[in-house]
């Protein structure tokens, strides 16, 4: 990357691209801003990611005023839906199918490691101070009177080109452990890696990480887990000794998930799932059901999983008949943890293998409806899992008479 930031204008430019159809709305914001005294500015991963030249997916924007004051209007004005979330004196604006995260520059202060900030208002600058990452801590002003400056107090531009992920205070991992996770994530899907004196900190920190409540843990490890680069996200959680810090329960997680993106991957499935990880946590776990539970707690689609036979040992017989009828309905993510020469059996070879065998053919050959016709389709079924053809597939279906 050029060491020199590109002039206003063409950051602007830089923007309205990343931005897509939000850039608009920013820019929108940024005039509505400044009419009433005050700035706007892109903070965030936004930023970090136009400088990239990647698309801004999460649109987060401060204002150097109370936006609890003034967001309201928007829905007067420019229509959409408003959320407030008044202890952080922050808004979420949904308009036009996209989502803008709106805050008041702030300060934060944390009561004990691990608790939720108190947060109060201050400038621009210290709410850049108290983000997490220097990537993470830059600002782009939208309003027009200085569009295109960038705030970069953190030296931010100079990490990003350099590769390096380096949080802003020693005290950054123990105020909030969730940021190794995030220091995970980022350090793998950007390519990253931790300054030596921000990992001395966290070195420092991982003591005090048994404070984090479990559901708070929870929804950053969903978040790791959906990560393209989830994998080596997780390893370097194990590197460098984060996730049995939380609790030692957790020791050795990392490697019991690898496996099973791996296993993923020979599979020819997708290991952008957060279901992967959340089955391999839920095998190593074991018999601690309750802290799974609390781990996913406010994540509904994932709750159940414990409770599915492939997380504990899916009974599949021993011949393609039995291995089609166990896995047909299986959630392909489940797949790798099941028996290795069914799954490799079933995604390779048996998914393909469809009867051929309707029920109107049954019907006319005098099977009646109900019960005898279902089973009668799943014979049909059985057989061409074993790779017969459609004679094969008939006599089977009709091996125990029509009637």
């Amino acid at each position: 990357m050029d060491s020199r930031l590109p002039q206003p204008a063409a950051l602007m430019q830089k923007a309205d691209l990343a931005l897509g159809a939000a850039a608009a709305h920013v820019r929108e914001l940024g005039r509505r801003a400044q009419a009433r005294g005050g700035g706007a500015w892109l903070v965030g991963g936004g930023v970090r990611d136009l400088l990239l030249g990647h698309p801004v997916h999460d649109v987060d924007l401060c204002f150097d005023s109370d936006v609890l004051s003034w967001a309201p209007d928007l829905i007067q004005n420019l229509g959409g839906k408003l959320t407030q979330h008044r202890a952080f004196r922050t808004a979420t604006w949904t308009v036009d199918g996209l989502v803008i995260d709106l805050s008041s520059t702030r300060s934060e202060q944390y009561p004990q490691p691990g608790s939720l900030p108190v947060v109060a208002m201050a400038g621009l600058r210290a709410d850049l101070a108290r983000r997490d990452f220097s990537v993470n801590a830059m600002a782009l002003a939208v309003h027009p009177g200085a569009a295109g400056q960038m705030v970069d107090p953190e030296q931010g531009y100079s990490d990003l080109k350099s590769g390096v992920l380096r949080v802003l205070h020693s005290r950054s991992f123990s105020d909030d452990p969730t940021r190794a996770l995030r220091g995970a994530r980022y350090a793998a899907r950007l390519d990253l890696r931790l300054h030596p004196s921000s990992r001395l900190s966290l070195e420092q920190a991982l003591p005090e990480y048994r404070s984090l409540g479990l559901e708070r843990l929870g929804k950053e490890l969903g978040r790791v887990f959906g990560e393209e680069n989830a994998v080596r996200a997780l390893e370097l959680l194990g590197q460098w000794g984060a996730m049995a810090a939380f609790d030692p329960v957790f020791s050795g997680v990392a490697t019991r998930i690898q496996g099973i993106f791996a296993r993923a991957r020979h599979l020819g499935l997708s290991t952008s799932s957060q279901t992967l990880g959340w089955v391999g946590l839920a095998q190593h776990l074991g018999a601690e059901r309750e802290r799974f539970d609390a781990l996913v707690r406010s994540d509904k689609q994932h709750l159940a999983l414990w409770k599915h036979p492939a997380v504990d040992g899916l009974a599949v017989g021993h011949e393609p008949g039995d291995w089609g009828s166990a896995l047909e309905h299986l959630p392909m993510e489940l797949l790798p943890v099941v028996d290795e020469t069914a799954a490799d059996w079933w995604c390779h070879t048996g998914a393909k293998r469809v009867s051929t065998v309707t029920a109107a053919q049954l019907m006319a050959l005098g099977v009646g409806p109900g019960p005898l016709l279902g089973a009668a389709l799943r014979r049909a079924k059985r057989a061409a899992w074993r790779g017969g053809d459609e004679e094969v597939q008939l006599q089977a279906a009709l091996a125990q008479g029509i009637r």
